[in-house]
């Protein structure tokens, strides 16, 4: 692990986009013991303190604000770590974790960084036959001036679990996905088109997981393939009790640090 993601890492993995122009998102893969989380294209920005973060909610309750079971971790483009839980009251505070637990490294280039982030398993309450899901938002923070947040979902929040997607960690085969993506279809000229749908079929995309695992050493958080490796799939609606899949995303005013 090294700050920066390469096709044999990364190449197969799921992708969840954070909703910036620039476009930069988060790929997601796990090896028996470790989930990875690698950030990629954060626009350099023009506001020294930016950072850029990963959360959980471990309980997947979406209890709202952000409590003692809500991890927030944290990295700076200076590659300044930092790990924190919900406090209950509209905050985080740092805590203490064994080490090895997580990790990360950043890397950068003349318009924009990345970070590459590792968590144990038994740090975020995964059982060693994986399948749990679990509450997942990624940001970057402060990118022009404090308070300039981007997240995935979309409409995220920085300490309201309720508006964070999932994650959902597999180990076993499942036949097929729906998913639903955020965002508009425009004409040539980038207009909306108002009461327009599209639907998007999608099949295997030639590249097995188990041929990205023998290259990476991880498995690929593949969404669309179906051999019965281990995935990670994402959704970002509210979900339909009592199977948390889904989560409705609301605007959320912006509140302080």
């Amino acid at each position: 692990m090294d700050g920066f993601p390469t096709i044999a890492e990364y190449g197969g993995a799921a992708n969840a986009y954070i909703d910036h122009p620039y476009r930069p998102y988060a790929s997601i893969v796990h090896d028996a013991d470790n989930v990875y989380v690698c950030l990629t294209k954060l626009p350099r920005g023009s506001f020294g303190p930016t950072f850029a973060g990963v959360m959980f909610d471990l309980n997947h309750d979406r209890a709202d604000p952000a409590r003692a079971d809500d991890y927030r971790f944290t990295v700076t483009f200076d590659g300044v770590k930092a790990s924190q839980r919900g406090n209950g009251i509209g905050g985080f505070v740092n805590f203490s974790t064994v080490a090895g637990d997580w990790d990360v490294k950043v890397s950068s280039d003349e318009f924009e960084w990345f970070a590459e982030f590792r968590f144990r398993r038994t740090l975020l309450g995964i059982p060693e036959g994986w399948g749990p899901t679990l509450g997942f938002d990624v940001a970057h923070f402060w990118v022009n001036f404090q308070g300039d947040d981007y997240h995935w979902p979309t409409l995220g929040s920085w300490d309201l679990p309720s508006q964070w997607g999932n994650a959902t960690f597999l180990n076993s085969g499942i036949a097929s996905y729906t998913y639903s993506f955020p965002g508009r279809i425009v004409d040539q000229r980038g207009a909306g088109i108002p009461d327009a749908r599209l639907s998007l079929l999608a099949s295997n995309s030639g590249v097995s997981s188990t041929a990205a695992t023998a290259v990476a050493g991880r498995t690929a958080a593949t969404a669309w393939t179906t051999p019965a490796r281990s995935r990670t799939r994402f959704s970002s609606r509210r979900p339909t009790r009592p199977a948390p899949t889904r989560l409705l995303r609301k605007p959320v005013p912006m509140g302080p640090r």
